[in-house]
């Protein structure tokens, strides 16, 4: 019926299937119905023979009590007409068999001839039964014969099942015979449906299948199927156009990539080329132009400058500070850095000029120019763009960049000296404090070449025992004895002579030197502290500055602790000044590190304090034991309002801590008075001693030398009164007119002059001349107002400008106003007034 394995294999199944279900159906259904005849047939037989026992019985209730035989034998004789019926005995109630008709049985059963010939009618009734049933199949039936509700008897009914027997085995026949032709019939009708309807269509699609298996994509099944097999032969028709088509598309496709394969592999050989001369000219990090890249531009740039007399602007640009986010993040969030600040610096310039970066943090923009002042407007955008904040992973970064600029022409007329004129600019920028931009001039050229000697000295400067430190007290405000002392670094250069450290100690910040350097000055401050102490000088606290990089450093506490023990020195006899800027760039690292140095028990002061970005809630986390106030602060405490009022609340802010205050750079009598009044701990300048070397420093030790304070003037501060002109001869003209008032008069020819004697004195009362060079006295009574609201204020002057004048009255910057020349009366009368007027604020204040 099928061809190929899988034909003959679903062919077999098929037909082993169909005759197994033909078999077991006929057998099954014949066994049904035999059983059923048989039964029914039985049930008829065992019916009827009820029926008939029980009729025999009622009958039998009288003769059976009479014993009347004759009427028995009768009734037996009528049993014995009925073909089913074997025999029928009449028993009475003892058992006994009371009927004498039996020989009925031996005409009505041939087979029974041999057992009852010859035997005793009466008394061999049993044993003929009991040979009835030996030789047939009887179904044997009693029923009881009552006389009344008394059981006298019973009848018992012998039935033959051989004609049951025969009709059940032609009927088997019958439907056995009929239940086969019937299943042929259905098997075969089933077998040609399920053939013509799946099979035929499988067949089919199995050939079909061969042939698109050999190649033939045109084949198609054309046997029609429904259901499932009609989707599957649909699906490989489909399934065949499909692939058809394919394979007309593929043969075309190979054509057309045979045709293309060497046009493809010349395109793959000129982009490699194009990628490698692409890495060859550009930064693989930021995909902008390199060095070699970036010398072709510029070329460019000045020969389209020749010919268009154009000027061309190269900007050299230095990421300020960008050591420390490398050393602190690492150099993953560096390069991410890297790669924002070149998308920056892209979009702050047009499209025709040129970004590169030269390597490390330095990029290099060149733009045409028009005039030279437009590379100032490109500048600043730059600095815009760098200074917004940067969002690195989880950290946002600010940063600057210090700009150089060379101008083409005037600066340089070709590549190299162009970039080396603007590398010395940017290096100019940096040296006045970063964040800014510098054109080059010539003179930056020879600051360039003054830093690569001084780094090249600097180098063999330790090895060479060059360096030296000097000391500088540090003076406590409550007794005037030194208190401490910082060791400060000096390098004494055989060709250079002394260098200080604001020369020097920014280079050995950027070479890395700092680090071995930092390590001696803390060896030597310890050593000398020690030498000291051994010497019987009383112990004080020896203050030594730590650099951004050498805080750093992962090995500083070990190198402290190191240094203690071999030179001797306690730690509660060493002071570690750290800027404010280095702990505030990263609190987390910094908090750390400064715990590991607190643990050594060593102190620690902020240093610089207000000149950065402080945190208060990180300055309370921090282990500080001292905070000290900027030179910058304490330089105008006396003359600036807002200095003042910053050193007032370092002071309120450092004592609530429970921290000490010390505060640098005082060189005048009125900063000291100033933050004496303010309850500053200590105070380290000039007034009272420079840095000195070693010896000296030794020598003011032994000679317990002590800070004097000023007491005169603080004990009658509502008669002290100050006068403030430009003029000598009028100073010395009002002093005499004054004399007799009863005030103690000082005088002061500039405004500098007259706010240090109030910063050493409490005065009562001002009179100043409004027209005085650098700060005239509206300005100067301006400030005393906002610095001592207690001191009543006068002007004076012969020009003076009246709305200028009414102005400082309605502001209450003046207490009254004088005209010059003055009249005597009308001066002291004044002088009068404003000292009761003053002793009458002072009063009420008290009060």
């Amino acid at each position: 019926m099928f061809t190929g394995k899988l034909g003959q294999s679903i062919s077999f199944r098929f037909q082993v299937i169909v005759g197994c279900i033909l078999i077991v159906s006929t057998i099954i259904v014949s066994t049904m119905i035999a059983t059923n005849e048989r039964k029914m047939l039985r049930n008829s037989l065992m019916v009827k023979g009820q029926s008939f026992g029980s009729y025999v019985a009622h009958l039998g209730q009288d003769p059976l009590v009479m014993k009347d035989s004759i009427q028995l034998d009768a009734l037996v004789n009528e049993a014995n007409r009925d073909e089913d019926i074997m025999y029928a005995v009449i028993h009475d109630a003892k058992g006994n068999i009371v009927t004498s008709q039996y020989a009925s049985i031996n005409y009505r059963s041939p087979r029974l001839k041999p057992i009852l010939s010859g035997l005793p009618r009466e008394s061999e009734i049993q044993d003929i039964v009991a040979a009835v049933r030996n030789k047939e199949a009887v179904a044997e039936l009693s029923v009881p014969i009552l006389s009344g509700a008394v059981p006298v008897g019973k009848v018992t009914i012998g039935m033959s099942e051989n004609k049951l027997r025969r009709q059940i085995e032609t009927t088997m026949l019958f439907v056995v015979a009929l239940n086969l032709v019937v299943a042929i019939a259905l098997g075969a009708v089933l077998f040609f449906a399920t053939k013509k309807i799946i099979l035929d269509p499988i067949s089919e699609l199995a050939h079909a299948t061969a042939s698109l298996a050999e190649g033939d994509s045109g084949i198609q099944v054309k046997a029609r199927a429904t259901g499932e097999v009609g989707m599957l032969v649909d699906s490989f028709n489909r399934m065949a156009e499909e692939l058809g088509k394919r394979r007309k598309e593929l043969i075309k496709a190979q054509g057309e990539l045979v045709l293309n394969l060497k046009a493809k592999r010349e395109i793959e050989k000129r982009q490699a080329k194009e990628q490698i001369d692409f890495l060859a000219s550009h930064d693989p990090l930021t995909n902008l132009p390199n060095r070699t890249l970036l010398a072709d531009r510029i070329q460019q740039a000045l020969f389209q400058a020749k010919r268009r007399r154009l000027q061309t602007g190269v900007l050299f640009i230095d990421l300020d500070n960008f050591k420390v986010v490398n050393d602190s993040l690492g150099h993953d969030n560096g390069d991410k850095l890297l790669k924002v600040v070149a998308e920056r610096l892209t979009e702050s310039v047009r499209s025709v000029d040129t970004v590169a970066r030269v390597g490390g943090d330095d990029f290099v923009i060149v733009a045409e120019l028009a005039e030279s002042e437009d590379v100032a407007k490109v500048t600043r955008k730059i600095q815009e763009a760098v200074g917004r904040p940067f969002q690195i992973d989880e950290h946002e970064l600010e940063i600057s960049c210090s700009i150089g600029i060379s101008i083409f022409p005037k600066d340089g007329e070709d590549v190299g000296t162009l970039l080396k004129n603007a590398d010395a600019a940017m290096f100019r920028a940096k040296e006045l404090g970063r964040g800014n931009f510098q054109f080059y001039t010539s003179e930056m050229n020879d600051r360039v070449v003054a830093r690569l000697t001084m780094e090249k000295h600097l180098r063999r400067a330790l090895e060479r025992g060059e360096l030296l430190l000097h000391y500088q007290p540090q003076v406590d405000l409550g007794t005037g004895s030194i208190a401490g002392i910082e060791a400060l670094l000096r390098w004494q250069n055989p060709e250079l002579g002394m260098i200080s450290p604001g020369s020097f100690i920014s280079l050995a910040e950027d070479t890395g030197l700092i680090v071995p350097i930092g390590e001696w000055v803390i060896r030597e401050a310890c050593a000398r502290n020690k030498a000291w102490q051994d010497a019987g000088l009383t112990p004080l606290v020896m203050a030594v500055n730590i650099s951004p990089r050498q805080f750093r450093h992962a090995q500083l506490p070990e190198t402290l602790e190191r240094i203690l023990r071999e030179t001797g020195l306690e730690p509660r006899y060493l002071e570690l000044e750290v800027t404010e800027s280095m702990v505030m760039h990263d609190a987390e690292v910094a908090g750390a590190i400064l715990a590991k140095m607190k643990k050594l028990e060593v102190r620690l002061t902020m240093d610089d304090f207000g000149t950065g970005y402080s945190s208060l809630g990180y300055l309370k986390r921090f282990p500080f034991d001292k905070l000290k106030i900027d030179i910058s602060f304490v330089r105008d405490i006396t003359t600036n309002p807002e200095s003042a009022e910053i050193c007032k609340a370092i002071i309120a802010l450092a004592h609530t801590l429970g921290l000490d205050v010390i505060a640098e750079g005082v060189e005048t009598e009125g900063q000291l008075e100033h933050l004496r009044s303010h309850a500053c701990d200590e105070i380290q300048g000039f007034y009272f001693s420079r840095p000195v070397p070693a010896a000296e420093m030794e020598q003011l030790l032994r000679e317990d030398r002590r800070l004097r304070f000023p007491e005169e003037g603080l004990a009658h501060p509502e008669r002290t009164l100050l006068l403030v002109d430009d003029e000598p001869m009028v100073l010395a003209s009002m002093e005499e007119v004054l004399s007799e008032e009863g005030c103690r008069i000082l005088s002061a020819t500039s405004a500098d002059q007259g706010f240090e004697l109030m910063a050493v004195n409490r005065v009562g009362v001002v009179l100043c001349d409004l027209r005085m060079p650098v700060m005239n006295g509206t300005d100067f009574l301006s400030r005393v107002k906002e610095m001592y609201p207690g001191t009543i204020r006068i002007a004076m002057s012969a020009y003076a400008d009246m709305e200028t004048v009414i102005d400082a009255v309605n502001k209450g910057d003046i207490y009254k106003f004088l005209t010059k020349p003055w009249e005597v009366n009308l001066l002291r009368q004044s002088i009068r007034d404003a000292f009761r007027s003053c002793e009458s604020d002072r009063g009420k204040s008290e009060s």
